[in-house]
Protein backbone atom coordinates (compact mmCIF):
# COMPACT_ATOMS: atom_id res chain seq x y z
CA UNK A 1 0.00 0.00 0.00
CA UNK A 2 1.50 3.51 -0.89
CA UNK A 3 2.45 5.38 1.86
CA UNK A 4 0.31 8.15 2.35
CA UNK A 5 1.59 11.80 1.77
CA UNK A 6 -0.09 15.18 2.92
CA UNK A 7 -0.68 17.07 -0.80
CA UNK A 8 -1.44 20.57 -0.43
CA UNK A 9 -3.80 21.79 -3.81
CA UNK A 10 -4.61 25.08 -2.64
CA UNK A 11 -3.68 27.98 -1.32
CA UNK A 12 -4.53 31.68 -0.67
CA UNK A 13 -4.26 34.36 1.96
CA UNK A 14 -7.17 32.92 3.88
CA UNK A 15 -6.85 29.23 3.74
CA UNK A 16 -4.59 26.10 3.21
CA UNK A 17 -6.35 23.13 1.83
CA UNK A 18 -4.64 19.67 1.12
CA UNK A 19 -5.69 16.26 0.22
CA UNK A 20 -4.39 12.32 1.62
CA UNK A 21 -2.82 10.73 -1.62
CA UNK A 22 -4.34 7.27 -0.28
CA UNK A 23 -8.07 7.96 0.43
CA UNK A 24 -8.59 11.48 -1.39
CA UNK A 25 -9.65 12.80 2.21
CA UNK A 26 -9.17 16.46 2.63
CA UNK A 27 -7.80 18.90 5.23
CA UNK A 28 -8.36 22.90 5.88
CA UNK A 29 -6.67 25.07 7.84
CA UNK A 30 -7.21 28.93 8.31
CA UNK A 31 -4.43 31.40 7.34
CA UNK A 32 -4.65 33.72 11.14
CA UNK A 33 -1.14 34.16 10.97
CA UNK A 34 1.76 32.84 8.96
CA UNK A 35 1.42 30.44 6.07
CA UNK A 36 3.79 28.04 8.05
CA UNK A 37 1.57 28.24 10.82
CA UNK A 38 -1.29 27.29 8.63
CA UNK A 39 0.86 24.62 7.36
CA UNK A 40 1.96 23.18 10.56
CA UNK A 41 -1.73 22.91 11.40
CA UNK A 42 -3.37 21.52 8.43
CA UNK A 43 -0.29 18.78 8.78
CA UNK A 44 -1.02 17.86 12.36
CA UNK A 45 -4.41 17.13 11.18
CA UNK A 46 -2.74 14.89 8.83
CA UNK A 47 -0.75 12.86 10.81
CA UNK A 48 -3.57 12.41 13.23
CA UNK A 49 -5.66 10.98 10.22
CA UNK A 50 -2.85 8.73 9.18
CA UNK A 51 -2.60 7.58 12.80
CA UNK A 52 -5.95 6.97 13.59
CA UNK A 53 -7.53 5.78 9.62
CA UNK A 54 -5.05 4.33 8.13
CA UNK A 55 -3.34 2.15 11.15
CA UNK A 56 -6.84 0.77 10.99
CA UNK A 57 -6.94 -0.18 7.15
CA UNK A 58 -3.92 -1.53 7.09
CA UNK A 59 -3.69 -3.08 10.99
CA UNK A 60 -4.62 -6.82 10.29
CA UNK A 61 -4.30 -7.35 14.36
CA UNK A 62 -7.04 -4.96 15.06
CA UNK A 63 -9.79 -7.03 16.27
CA UNK A 64 -13.44 -6.25 15.09
CA UNK A 65 -14.21 -6.45 18.58
CA UNK A 66 -12.55 -2.96 19.25
CA UNK A 67 -14.63 -1.42 17.49
CA UNK A 68 -17.56 -1.92 19.16
CA UNK A 69 -16.76 -2.85 22.97
CA UNK A 70 -15.44 0.95 24.10
CA UNK A 71 -19.08 2.18 22.56
CA UNK A 72 -22.11 3.24 25.44
CA UNK A 73 -24.23 2.61 22.67
CA UNK A 74 -25.79 -0.88 21.81
CA UNK A 75 -23.57 -0.98 18.74
CA UNK A 76 -22.62 -4.34 16.82
CA UNK A 77 -20.63 -5.26 13.33
CA UNK A 78 -21.56 -8.16 11.21
CA UNK A 79 -21.49 -9.50 7.41
CA UNK A 80 -23.86 -8.59 5.29
CA UNK A 81 -23.37 -11.19 2.74
CA UNK A 82 -23.60 -14.12 5.78
CA UNK A 83 -25.86 -12.15 8.21
CA UNK A 84 -23.70 -13.36 10.77
CA UNK A 85 -22.63 -11.16 13.90
CA UNK A 86 -18.66 -10.28 13.97
CA UNK A 87 -18.82 -8.79 16.95
CA UNK A 88 -21.44 -7.34 19.62
CA UNK A 89 -20.79 -4.62 22.55
CA UNK A 90 -21.62 -5.22 26.49
CA UNK A 91 -24.70 -2.61 25.95
CA UNK A 92 -26.15 -4.81 22.94
CA UNK A 93 -25.88 -8.10 25.00
CA UNK A 94 -27.64 -7.64 28.15
CA UNK A 95 -30.19 -5.53 25.84
CA UNK A 96 -30.77 -8.56 24.19
CA UNK A 97 -30.66 -10.86 27.26
CA UNK A 98 -27.52 -13.20 25.63
CA UNK A 99 -23.74 -14.10 26.82
CA UNK A 100 -20.89 -13.11 25.09
CA UNK A 101 -20.44 -17.09 24.37
CA UNK A 102 -23.91 -17.07 23.16
CA UNK A 103 -24.03 -14.25 20.83
CA UNK A 104 -21.06 -14.93 18.94
CA UNK A 105 -23.15 -18.05 17.28
CA UNK A 106 -26.07 -16.20 16.11
CA UNK A 107 -26.84 -14.63 12.96
CA UNK A 108 -29.19 -11.53 12.76
CA UNK A 109 -32.47 -14.36 11.51
CA UNK A 110 -31.87 -15.08 15.47
CA UNK A 111 -32.71 -11.66 16.61
CA UNK A 112 -35.83 -10.94 14.55
CA UNK A 113 -38.79 -12.21 14.25
CA UNK A 114 -40.00 -14.46 10.88
CA UNK A 115 -41.88 -12.04 9.18
CA UNK A 116 -39.11 -9.41 10.21
CA UNK A 117 -36.30 -11.10 8.01
CA UNK A 118 -37.39 -10.59 4.93
CA UNK A 119 -37.26 -6.71 5.44
CA UNK A 120 -34.00 -6.84 6.70
CA UNK A 121 -32.47 -8.49 4.12
CA UNK A 122 -33.38 -5.78 2.23
CA UNK A 123 -32.22 -3.25 4.29
CA UNK A 124 -28.66 -5.33 4.27
CA UNK A 125 -28.78 -4.70 0.12
CA UNK A 126 -28.62 -0.85 0.52
CA UNK A 127 -25.32 0.18 0.36
CA UNK A 128 -23.47 2.90 2.62
CA UNK A 129 -24.78 4.46 5.72
CA UNK A 130 -28.22 5.57 6.78
CA UNK A 131 -30.64 5.82 9.88
CA UNK A 132 -33.35 3.00 9.41
CA UNK A 133 -36.44 1.52 12.20
CA UNK A 134 -36.41 -2.47 12.39
CA UNK A 135 -37.72 -4.55 15.19
CA UNK A 136 -35.36 -6.93 17.13
CA UNK A 137 -36.81 -10.29 19.17
CA UNK A 138 -34.60 -10.09 22.88
CA UNK A 139 -33.48 -13.88 23.94
CA UNK A 140 -36.84 -14.12 25.97
CA UNK A 141 -38.85 -13.31 22.93
CA UNK A 142 -39.81 -9.88 23.49
CA UNK A 143 -40.07 -7.29 20.62
CA UNK A 144 -38.10 -4.26 20.76
CA UNK A 145 -38.76 -1.26 17.65
CA UNK A 146 -35.04 0.12 17.12
CA UNK A 147 -33.66 2.87 15.70
CA UNK A 148 -30.68 2.61 14.51
CA UNK A 149 -27.60 3.98 12.45
CA UNK A 150 -25.63 2.09 10.33
CA UNK A 151 -22.04 2.52 8.13
CA UNK A 152 -21.11 -0.27 5.79
CA UNK A 153 -17.11 -0.79 6.36
CA UNK A 154 -13.93 -2.42 5.19
CA UNK A 155 -12.04 -4.83 7.44
CA UNK A 156 -9.10 -6.68 7.38
CA UNK A 157 -9.50 -10.11 9.22
CA UNK A 158 -6.33 -12.40 9.56
CA UNK A 159 -4.66 -9.98 6.48
CA UNK A 160 -8.21 -11.18 4.71
CA UNK A 161 -10.27 -8.09 3.26
CA UNK A 162 -14.03 -8.61 4.77
CA UNK A 163 -15.47 -5.83 1.90
CA UNK A 164 -19.50 -6.64 2.85
CA UNK A 165 -19.22 -5.84 7.01
CA UNK A 166 -21.96 -3.43 8.66
CA UNK A 167 -21.36 -1.10 11.91
CA UNK A 168 -24.36 -0.81 13.71
CA UNK A 169 -25.53 1.33 16.59
CA UNK A 170 -29.09 1.71 18.27
CA UNK A 171 -29.50 4.98 19.48
CA UNK A 172 -33.29 4.70 19.94
CA UNK A 173 -35.71 1.60 21.80
CA UNK A 174 -38.91 0.75 22.36
CA UNK A 175 -40.67 -2.11 24.10
CA UNK A 176 -43.72 -3.90 21.78
CA UNK A 177 -46.22 -1.69 24.50
CA UNK A 178 -44.23 1.72 23.16
CA UNK A 179 -42.80 2.62 26.46
CA UNK A 180 -39.65 4.65 24.92
CA UNK A 181 -36.46 5.46 26.41
CA UNK A 182 -32.99 6.76 24.60
CA UNK A 183 -30.20 4.08 24.60
CA UNK A 184 -27.79 6.83 25.00
CA UNK A 185 -29.14 7.36 28.40
CA UNK A 186 -30.48 3.93 29.49
CA UNK A 187 -28.30 1.58 28.31
CA UNK A 188 -25.28 1.15 30.53
CA UNK A 189 -24.50 4.27 31.88
CA UNK A 190 -21.82 2.75 33.81
CA UNK A 191 -19.73 2.90 30.39
CA UNK A 192 -19.14 6.70 30.83
CA UNK A 193 -17.36 8.56 33.73
CA UNK A 194 -18.11 11.82 35.21
CA UNK A 195 -20.91 14.48 34.06
CA UNK A 196 -20.67 12.75 30.20
CA UNK A 197 -22.68 9.97 32.15
CA UNK A 198 -25.91 12.35 32.33
CA UNK A 199 -25.19 13.67 28.52
CA UNK A 200 -26.99 12.33 25.43
CA UNK A 201 -24.07 12.10 23.51
CA UNK A 202 -20.60 11.10 24.55
CA UNK A 203 -17.98 13.77 24.08
CA UNK A 204 -14.41 13.21 21.63
CA UNK A 205 -10.85 15.46 21.88
CA UNK A 206 -10.28 16.82 18.53
CA UNK A 207 -8.03 19.44 17.15
CA UNK A 208 -8.79 22.01 14.20
CA UNK A 209 -9.56 25.31 13.31
CA UNK A 210 -13.40 26.93 13.66
CA UNK A 211 -14.79 30.47 12.78
CA UNK A 212 -17.29 31.49 14.72
CA UNK A 213 -20.04 33.71 13.07
CA UNK A 214 -22.10 36.50 15.41
CA UNK A 215 -23.73 38.93 13.65
CA UNK A 216 -21.07 40.75 10.97
CA UNK A 217 -17.96 39.24 13.22
CA UNK A 218 -16.29 36.84 12.63
CA UNK A 219 -13.87 34.65 15.95
CA UNK A 220 -11.17 32.36 14.99
CA UNK A 221 -10.75 29.92 17.66
CA UNK A 222 -9.73 26.15 17.66
CA UNK A 223 -11.89 23.25 18.88
CA UNK A 224 -11.05 20.99 21.37
CA UNK A 225 -14.15 18.87 21.98
CA UNK A 226 -16.70 16.94 19.84
CA UNK A 227 -20.25 15.15 20.06
CA UNK A 228 -22.97 14.72 17.80
CA UNK A 229 -24.95 17.14 20.08
CA UNK A 230 -22.33 20.38 20.40
CA UNK A 231 -18.85 21.45 20.20
CA UNK A 232 -16.59 22.88 22.65
CA UNK A 233 -13.60 25.65 21.36
CA UNK A 234 -11.24 27.82 22.52
CA UNK A 235 -11.52 31.71 21.70
CA UNK A 236 -10.18 34.54 23.26
CA UNK A 237 -13.33 37.07 22.07
CA UNK A 238 -16.19 37.34 24.53
CA UNK A 239 -19.10 35.12 23.48
CA UNK A 240 -22.33 35.69 26.14
CA UNK A 241 -24.33 32.96 26.96
CA UNK A 242 -27.91 32.29 24.68
CA UNK A 243 -25.97 33.98 21.81
CA UNK A 244 -26.86 32.48 18.65
CA UNK A 245 -24.04 31.77 15.87
CA UNK A 246 -22.86 30.12 13.00
CA UNK A 247 -19.90 27.54 13.67
CA UNK A 248 -17.79 26.55 10.12
CA UNK A 249 -15.06 24.13 10.72
CA UNK A 250 -13.97 20.75 8.97
CA UNK A 251 -13.29 18.13 11.62
CA UNK A 252 -9.97 15.63 11.06
CA UNK A 253 -10.99 12.63 8.59
CA UNK A 254 -14.10 14.53 7.15
CA UNK A 255 -13.82 15.92 3.76
CA UNK A 256 -16.76 17.94 4.67
CA UNK A 257 -17.31 21.94 5.46
CA UNK A 258 -19.51 22.23 8.52
CA UNK A 259 -21.35 25.80 8.52
CA UNK A 260 -23.84 24.95 11.84
CA UNK A 261 -26.30 27.11 13.75
CA UNK A 262 -25.66 27.20 17.57
CA UNK A 263 -26.18 28.56 20.64
CA UNK A 264 -23.74 29.47 23.72
CA UNK A 265 -24.67 27.15 26.41
CA UNK A 266 -21.85 28.65 29.05
CA UNK A 267 -18.62 30.20 28.48
CA UNK A 268 -15.83 29.74 31.09
CA UNK A 269 -12.68 32.34 30.08
CA UNK A 270 -11.84 31.48 26.55
CA UNK A 271 -13.47 27.98 26.52
CA UNK A 272 -17.30 28.10 25.36
CA UNK A 273 -19.74 25.49 25.11
CA UNK A 274 -22.35 25.32 22.00
CA UNK A 275 -25.32 23.34 21.26
CA UNK A 276 -26.08 22.59 17.58
CA UNK A 277 -29.43 22.99 16.39
CA UNK A 278 -30.94 22.57 12.76
CA UNK A 279 -28.38 20.22 11.72
CA UNK A 280 -28.81 19.11 8.22
CA UNK A 281 -29.07 15.59 7.29
CA UNK A 282 -25.94 15.19 5.84
CA UNK A 283 -24.00 17.54 8.67
CA UNK A 284 -26.46 15.23 11.05
CA UNK A 285 -24.86 12.03 9.33
CA UNK A 286 -21.08 13.19 9.38
CA UNK A 287 -21.19 14.41 13.13
CA UNK A 288 -22.26 10.45 13.70
CA UNK A 289 -19.91 8.76 11.33
CA UNK A 290 -17.09 10.80 13.02
CA UNK A 291 -17.77 10.23 16.22
CA UNK A 292 -18.06 6.85 15.53
CA UNK A 293 -14.68 6.95 14.22
CA UNK A 294 -12.76 8.59 17.02
CA UNK A 295 -14.88 5.68 19.47
CA UNK A 296 -13.31 3.15 17.76
CA UNK A 297 -9.84 4.11 17.34
CA UNK A 298 -9.68 6.44 20.75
Amino acid sequence: MEHPQLLITEKSTLDLRGVCSSCGRSFHAFVRGTEQEALWLITRGFKLHCRKIHSLVIHPALGVEEMVEGLPLPAYVCSKGTRKLLAANRPFRQMMGYTEEEIAALRLDDLRAPEDVPPLIESLRRPGGGTAEQRCRTKGGRLLKVRLRYQDINLFQNETALRDARFVVLTNIQTAEGASHSAMISIDKAARVGKSAERRHPRFRVECDVQVLSGATAIYGRVLDLSESGIAVNVAAEVKAGEQVTLRFMLPNSAHQFGVQATVKYSKESRHGFEFHKLARRESDELWRVCRALSATG
